[in-house]
């Protein structure tokens, strides 16, 4: 399934931190700080430190990674060369299952749970019963999978939290903004 369009504000993110509350902490505590903190701003070498890491059938630190792309995809801001240092490191340094998911991440697909919850995260404060259920139901999803696609979406609207939503200007555009 696609990713839908998802227009972001600071209660987003906060929505989302609030559903759930202190439950990544374990996977966060798999994967290297520096890494995650990279990933947070779209920096590619994060990449090699995240793909392969981890629990599960597939790694949690390619779970993040998929929950990342795929939320920058919702929100209009993928990170070309991101998505192309996975493209170029998944193959050799991950499981096929995951190199899948990957590469269907990097192409704006994502599985049904995720996709409820980037629709849940559309309106944050009208819709908090709705992203906690869908929080919860992703942390349902695999033995790590589900959090670290979480871990993912948080980082990537972490990212923007405080930036306002915006469209540029055609003049910004035809400049280079």
């Amino acid at each position: 399934m696609s990713v839908p369009r998802l227009n972001t504000c600071s209660t987003t993110a906060i929505a989302l931190a609030a559903a759930c509350g202190n439950r990544l902490a374990a996977v966060r505590a798999e994967l290297p700080a520096a890494a995650l903190s990279a990933l947070r701003d779209a920096d590619p070498a994060a990449v090699p430190a995240l793909l392969g890491r981890g629990s599960g059938l597939t790694p949690v630190g390619d779970d993040v990674l998929c929950g990342w792309v795929a939320t920058r995809h919702s929100i209009s801001t993928p990170s070309v060369p991101l998505i192309r240092s996975i493209e170029a490191n998944a193959v050799p340094s991950t499981t096929s299952l995951s190199a899948t998911l990957l590469d269907r991440a990097c192409a704006g697909d994502v599985i049904p749970a995720f996709r409820r919850l980037l629709l849940s995260l559309r309106a944050p404060t009208a819709a908090a019963p709705a992203i906690r259920d869908a929080v919860d139901a992703l942390f349902a999803v695999g033995h790590t999978s589900g959090a670290g696609l979480l871990l993912g979406c948080s980082l990537a609207l972490g990212d923007r939290a405080d930036q306002p939503a915006t469209v540029p200007s055609y003049a910004d555009v035809r400049r280079g903004r």
